[in-house]
């Protein structure tokens, strides 16, 4: 039994009946803090926590000592406050303490280790980490973790870090500059690179230094070192920036350099990577070159670039770190994760941030004891599964001292534990302890908000007259088309790291997804109606509470949009439209029969007219025709007995009458013909068009004596119609395109029928001739037209105008495309009938 007392913490033996006291001395670390107890606990785990004036305590049940919790100011870690209130410690269902403060607040410790454990520098504390930026990492034989900073050397022992620096007055320190890598020999002895300061060599007493002496070509080629790799010879390779390579045997460097004329020599000199493999083989990581690989035994060096199509480009080709494990080489570089198999000598894998990686800018790369890569890069630490291709990253909200990792400072300890550095301390766990948050966090909606201010519970004229995530349903007027829901994840391990994904049933199709940074949900001017906002949401281990939260929404329609007032507008329209339908009809009635009476009388009217008209086109034309014959008759005789003693100019004359009466006796002909076709009763029968354009054809013969003429008949088929009227207009169609291509030294004329129609057939007479301008088309069918001077060609005009009254009065259609001094083609269509 406990018994806390304002003065000590006693503990009661039931069985001996005695008390044990427990004090606070301030000269013994493992006391209780303070003699002052606010509250004891006992948590699920057996731990025994005593709270005071004066910190948080842990005891020791076996030693019988306590490990102390305090506030440290430079420790943003640490207890908010030492002075802890009375009953201020709760345990919650993931094991994790709830510390209540006087003066800041509530602190959180977890239930279980956190997965990082980071070390930082702590000012206050000398023995802490000397610098937060962390260059280089080595694990020492004797189990040692030996860090670079910024200010020198640290050695850890997991309990406490020494400093080792750089001191101007002792020869035998550090060498000045950055530690930026650490590697040791099979002695025993670190081999420190610095960045400016060369080679230190420490063997635990004192630093010897290596530099570069510009008088000594034996010695370091330079002091800017970036990597140290040891050999089974016992010698080292050193990779520099700028300056190449060197190996150092214990007495000399020998240095490798680009050779321009020798293609077997190191291609580049900026060297951030080595690796020593199988057989003594060397692997090097260079800047603009990718990876290297140099052969002892033949003194050769092989390059394998990481973007052959861009030798030379840095962001494409720098290796930053190499690792090997059974399957091949794993090279870690600014573009990316890859893998080279050194039998086939080929890339065979590359992995950017598109298959998963934290950051495709990788700076280190280590394997642990299940077969995974981690792989340190600036935006995070990513675990590799190079068996299920999968990626876990991992970032600050983890415990990770940050984001941003620091080239190759990585290491492991024979226990299997990890160690890697960035710029913001030192980062270290082990692998076979990585366990996810098993715990789906509770979701909850926070609060919510109308046109971007909270709502008032029990308000006036509020909807929410209870808490937002105890309420069943919120009901919102149409006019409150502006609303918003904040939600939460009650998970605290990494909380910035949960995940929340919504969902508005009845407008959302699918789910919204948003993170810690943005819990909230906004909708503008919904449709009336019910919905159902549900929001779930993910623990920091990407474990997803899909059941979540959810609250039912009723946005109610304006008066003008319920359904009574539709109703009865509905029903009201529908009488007005009935009604209005009811008077139209009549209106139309009416009208549609002073129409037919209009149209009747008109149609008897213009049939009238009509026949008048043809009656006296008819009585013109024959009455003209024996006037005109009695002309030409007269001519004739004049021809005979007067044209022999007549001049040139007076014959002249004779034929222009000549002429002029032939082109008379042609028109008034056509026009009789044209007055015949509209009067005459159709006599349709089954006419053969290919035999009736044959006649045609032959019948016009004698017209195209000395003519070369190139005739193209297709197979034409068996319509219906009058024989004779489509005799006219294959002899008005025929007869054009002779006259308009008597120009043409050989006239091409093509006769056919287009590809069968289901309701029609369609005949086209095509020639090469004068052809006419399409603007004028709407011309060539009309009575009198003409497109050409009747001194480039003879006619009345009438003949077209016949074909249209012809084609029209059997039911089809009369067309025509051209171009002009290309040629013309007409087309005429006839309905498909029975005879």
């Amino acid at each position: 039994m406990w018994i806390s007392t304002r003065g000590k913490l006693n503990r009661f033996d039931a069985q001996t009946k005695t008390f044990a006291q427990y004090h606070s001395d301030p000269n013994n670390p493992d006391s209780i803090s303070d003699d002052e107890v606010t509250m004891a606990y006992e948590d699920r785990a057996g731990h025994f926590w005593v709270a005071t004036n004066n910190g948080l305590n842990l005891l020791d049940r076996e030693k019988g000592t306590f490990v102390q919790y305090h506030h440290d100011p430079h420790n943003p870690d640490s207890l908010g406050n030492s002075v802890i209130n009375s009953g201020a410690l709760y345990e919650d269902r993931s094991g994790a303490l709830w510390i209540g403060t006087i003066y800041n607040g509530v602190s959180r410790l977890p239930g279980e280790p956190g997965k990082f454990i980071t070390y930082r520098n702590n000012p206050g504390d000398t023995n802490s980490l000397s610098h937060n930026n962390v260059t280089g990492i080595h694990v020492d034989k004797a189990h040692n973790v030996w860090i670079g900073t910024e200010t020198g050397l640290d050695r850890f022992d997991g309990q406490t870090f020494t400093h080792y620096r750089h001191d101007p007055k002792n020869p035998k320190s550090l060498s000045p500059g950055t530690a930026r890598t650490i590697t040791e020999d099979a002695q025993g002895r670190l081999w420190i690179g610095t960045n400016g300061g060369g080679i230190s060599r420490f063997d635990g007493q004192q630093f010897i230094h290596y530099r570069n002496e510009p008088d000594n070509p034996k010695s370091l080629a330079g002091n800017l070192v970036k990597n140290i790799a040891a050999d089974a010879k016992g010698g080292l390779w050193i990779g520099m920036q700028g300056l190449g390579l060197d190996y150092f045997d214990g007495q000399n460097f020998v240095h490798f350099k680009p050779d321009k004329e020798d293609p077997n020599s190191l291609p580049d000199p900026y060297i951030y990577a080595l690796f020593v493999g199988q057989n003594g083989v060397l692997w090097i990581g260079t800047v603009k070159r990718g990876l290297v690989r140099y052969d002892p035994a033949t003194g050769t060096f092989t390059n394998y670039l990481l973007d052959p199509e861009q030798p030379g480009n840095q962001a494409a080709n720098w290796v930053q770190d190499i690792y090997s494990d059974q399957t091949g080489l794993w090279v870690g570089a600014s573009s990316g994760l890859f893998r080279f198999d050194p039998l086939s000598e080929k890339f065979t894998h590359h992995y950017t941030e598109k298959d998963g990686l934290a950051s495709s800018s990788i700076v280190g790369v280590r394997g642990d004891a299940q077969g995974n890569l981690w792989v340190s890069t600036t935006n995070g630490l990513s675990r590799f599964d190079p068996k299920n291709k999968t990626f876990r990253n991992y970032d600050a909200h983890d415990g990770l001292q940050s984001n941003e990792f620091s080239r190759i400072a990585h290491a492991q300890s024979p226990d299997g534990q990890l160690f890697f550095g960035g710029v913001k301390g030192l980062s270290a766990f082990n692998p076979d302890k990585m366990m996810d948050n098993p715990t789906p966090p509770p979701v909850v909606l926070t609060s919510f908000s109308l046109f971007n201010k909270p709502v008032e519970i029990g308000g006036k004229d509020s909807p929410l007259q209870q808490a937002i995530n105890v309420a069943p349903g919120i009901t919102l007027r149409h006019d409150q088309s502006v609303f918003r829901f904040q939600f939460a994840a009650l998970n605290y391990t990494a909380p910035k790291k949960n995940r929340y994904a919504y969902l508005l049933e009845g407008f959302d199709t699918e789910w919204r997804y948003t993170d810690a940074e943005n819990r909230f949900a906004t909708y503008t001017n919904l449709d009336p109606g019910v919905y159902r906002f549900r929001v779930k949401a993910s623990n920091n281990d990407g474990l997803w509470n899909e059941e979540g939260a959810a609250l039912t929404v009723q946005i109610t329609p304006p008066w003008w949009a319920t359904w009574w007032f539709l109703s009865l507008a509905l029903t009201l329209l529908l009488g007005l439209a009935f009604s209005g339908y009811r008077l139209r009809i009549m209106r139309l009635r009416r009208y549609s029969q002073k129409l037919e009476r209009d149209v009747t009388e008109r149609t008897a009217e213009l049939a009238a007219k009509n026949k008048e008209l043809e009656a006296f086109s008819h009585s013109v034309s024959h009455d003209l025709r024996a006037p005109v014959r009695h002309i030409d008759g007269y001519l004739s005789l004049l021809r005979e007995n007067i044209e022999p003693t007549l001049d040139a100019d007076n014959r002249k004359l004779i034929e222009t009458i000549a002429s002029a009466t032939n082109h008379m006796g042609t028109l008034i002909d056509d026009l009789l013909s044209f007055s015949r076709m509209g009067r005459q009763e159709l006599s349709k029968t089954s006419v053969d068009l290919g035999a009736l354009v044959a006649d045609v054809v032959q019948e016009m013969a004698p017209e195209t004596e000395g003519r070369e003429i190139d005739w193209r008949i297709g197979e034409l088929p068996v319509v219906v119609g009058d024989q004779a009227m489509l005799r006219v207009v294959l002899v008005n169609l025929i007869s054009n395109a002779l006259k308009y291509t008597q120009k043409r030294e050989r006239a091409e004329i093509t006769i056919g029928c287009e590809p069968d129609q289901a309701a029609e057939t369609v005949v086209f007479i095509r020639d090469n001739g004068a052809g006419f301008d399409m603007q004028y088309r709407d011309k060539l069918f009309g009575v009198f037209q003409r497109l050409h001077r009747m001194e480039d060609f003879q006619g009345t005009g009438i003949g077209l105008a016949n074909v249209f009254r012809i084609i029209s009065r059997h039911g089809g259609r009369a067309r025509a495309e051209g171009a002009v001094d290309v040629g013309a083609t007409f087309y005429f269509s006839l309905p498909k009938e029975k005879a």
